[in-house]
């Protein structure tokens, strides 16, 4: 299989929940869900697509810390390598994520280190990589990911044959004329362009699922998946029109990263040699069952997440089609 390459913000993630409703200004609620943890979105597809088999890189900016020493220390044990990764003066990145019953989050983020993600310093990550994966997250929130030097920069990796999965993310200062068409431009040069709607929406400027997903394929994007949370996936792949539903497997207990599992299960599939409804269907599973489990143990192993999806999906459309291993 192809080397993953995974470009934006690993930081670490403190998340509490479940809340019913955003507390008033100057009062104290208690909720009953708490996780500390390295990851960021860079960190969350990483470690996701190491456990489905994968070599995995990351470029990213960490403190010199002790969150920083962390880093390392946990992904060394993971074998995800972080040599490409720039050790900054400044602190490690902390996203505090509040979860909601409704399974809906909202996140307050201190960038520190990932400020210190420079054009020059992630072409230098990149300018020998070929034919390999490559992930970029975190343009929501990391500027040089934002600006045309960045576009070149994508544009000479995708000349070395590689493979590139986009996805946007949510910018903190709301989506600007200018963020929706560099984001747009990204999305054109990308092989995958993953938004969940409330990205795929503001980008497009359109009022509708459909809307956007027509903008999005006359615009020149070669695969557009429109992430949908409890509802699953949609979007288009080659022209042709994919649709997966969610998948309920149990109580969710955490749903900060299940964007990026979707990602990493995506990858997979593509991988896999799978058909486009079977690819987005896996991806679809693998958050749904990964959202249900807390720590190290919500990032499943291939070979769980395919025997359990043999066990559901495999009941739909045939075991046959779904064979296969690492």
């Amino acid at each position: 299989m192809k080397k993953v390459y995974v470009v934006g913000n690993l930081n670490v993630d403190v998340v509490m929940g479940n809340f019913k409703n955003w507390p008033d200004i100057g009062s104290e609620v208690t909720g009953n869900f708490f996780d500390l943890r390295c990851a960021g979105a860079a960190g969350n597809n990483a470690l996701a697509l190491k456990k489905l088999g994968f070599e995995v890189h990351v470029i990213s900016s960490v403190g010199t810390d002790d969150f920083g020493e962390k880093f390392f220390l946990d992904f060394g044990r993971a074998g995800i390598d972080l040599s490409k990764c720039k050790r900054s003066r400044k602190r490690t990145g902390i996203s505090l994520g509040i979860s909601f019953e409704n399974n809906e989050r909202t996140f307050f983020t201190f960038l520190g280190a990932l400020e210190d993600m420079d054009n020059d310093f992630i072409f230098e990550g990149l300018k020998d990589v070929k034919n390999s994966w490559i992930v970029i997250c975190g343009f929501n929130i990391i500027p040089s990911l934002q600006n045309d030097q960045f576009l070149d920069t994508v544009a000479f990796i995708k000349s070395h044959d590689n493979e590139i999965l986009f996805d946007p993310g949510w910018p903190p200062q709301g989506w600007n004329k200018e963020l929706k068409k560099q984001a747009s431009r990204l999305a054109v040069l990308s092989d995958w362009f993953v938004p969940n709607l409330s990205e795929a929406l503001a980008i497009s400027e359109k009022s509708s699922m459909e809307e956007s997903i027509e903008h999005f394929k006359n615009l020149g994007v070669s695969n557009c998946i429109i992430k949908l949370g409890e509802d699953g996936a949609n979007g288009f792949i080659l022209s042709d029109k994919t649709l997966a539903g969610a998948f309920r497997l149990g109580k969710v207990k955490d749903t900060v990263g299940a964007g990026d599992l979707f990602n990493a299960g995506l990858i997979k599939g593509i991988s896999m040699g799978w058909s486009s409804k079977q690819m987005v269907k896996f991806a679809s599973f693998y958050a749904s069952l990964g959202i249900t489990k807390t720590g190290e143990n919500r990032y499943p192993t291939f070979e769980e997440a395919h025997r359990k999806f043999l066990e559901v999906a495999g009941k739909q459309d045939g075991r046959s089609k779904f064979e296969g291993g690492i």
